[in-house]
């Protein structure tokens, strides 16, 4: 296959679990205590938004970059984890958030028309901490047979250039609300170290 062949699939920032992150359209989670049932839950609408953009987005590459090789790489916080005392979530435990990322992580690999056949790349980069803990690493096993690898930053050659994925960079800690994420590490790397 030749390398123009491939195409680039960037995702991030899902932060499942949060109640204003995409959420797949119900999904049933284990039960919280021994003697409960399993919990249903579905989608709000602003969930359902992003989640129909997400899918929405996978076909167009799929129609678009027909006979391509994907390399689709999740460039950290797949989930939101329990932190600041957040109230901002749709399931209470970490590990729903796992499962809610697997879920929506599989419909969308699904809608792109991901095959490990055609040579397609899954890839997972390490997100902040403080949302994920070390549970990222555990997403990776549930797309073993997808060839999904884990990294925590990520260098690819391709095209003849380099490509490289990480999460948390020189401006690091600066926000998205700080200013542009781009001059925050520019700053941080030549003007502030």
């Amino acid at each position: 296959m030749k390398e123009r062949d491939i195409i680039n699939v960037a995702i991030s920032d899902t932060h499942c679990g949060s109640d204003r992150a995409v959420f797949p359209p119900s999904i049933s989670l284990p039960p919280l205590m021994a003697d409960d049932k399993e919990r249903l839950l579905t989608y709000s609408f602003n969930q359902q938004k992003l989640y129909d953009h997400l899918l929405y987005c996978a076909r167009t590459i799929k129609e678009r970059f027909a006979g391509y090789k994907k390399v689709i790489t999740h460039n950290g916080d797949a989930i939101e984890g329990i932190h600041h005392h957040t109230i901002q979530l749709s399931a209470p435990k970490v590990d729903d958030h796992v499962l809610i990322h697997q879920a929506v992580m599989d419909d969308f690999l699904y809608e792109i028309g991901f095959s490990v056949k055609n040579g397609d790349e899954l890839r997972y980069v390490s997100g902040t901490e403080t949302h994920t803990g070390y549970t990222e690493q555990g997403i990776i096993k549930h797309f073993e047979d997808f060839g999904a690898t884990f990294h925590d930053e990520l260098k690819l050659t391709q095209y003849g250039r380099k490509i490289w994925y990480v999460h948390q960079w020189a401006g690091a800690g600066n926000g998205q609300n700080e200013g542009n994420g781009l001059s925050n590490a520019i700053k941080a790397l030549y003007f502030n170290s």
